[in-house]
């Protein structure tokens, strides 16, 4: 897991984006939908905009989040998931809603079309809504 993801800090335009300090590996912007905005708003804690995103129950940024995903990931009850698959579900079911490669690869900030597609899997419906759709 990066430990990058502890730099994403709250954006002050736009209001529905998170924007990296420091993440080599992403694009300075990161839009959001309007169900994560809801839900960071809900855990924002009195956060300023420019602070960071993701803190302790003390509000203090996490430096490590390994331990809080993975005793997640265990309540959850899921068995061999990491928090990098979280990237592959994220790529796949953007290409299931028919966003276009070139757009997720930005998302993802992948240097090359290739990198994008080898995170994104297509589920089994999805590739029987497609055949069907030559019927």
């Amino acid at each position: 897991m990066r430990q990058g993801i502890g730099s994403l800090l709250f954006s002050p335009l736009p209001l529905n984006s998170l924007f990296s300090d420091g993440i080599p590996w992403m694009c300075c912007s990161i839009p959001m939908n309007d169900v994560l905005t809801a839900t960071l708003q809900t855990v924002k804690m009195e956060i300023s905009e420019g602070e960071a995103v993701f803190r302790t129950p003390q509000g203090r940024p996490y430096c490590n989040f390994r331990t809080a995903f993975e005793q997640a990931v265990q309540r959850a009850g899921l068995m061999d998931f990491t928090f990098h698959d979280l990237r592959h579900t994220f790529a796949s079911r953007l290409v299931m809603a028919g966003i276009d490669l070139p757009t997720v690869k930005e998302l993802l900030g992948h240097k090359s079309i290739a990198m994008t597609l080898r995170y994104t899997h297509l589920s089994i419906d999805h590739k029987q809504r497609a055949v069907s759709a030559l019927e």
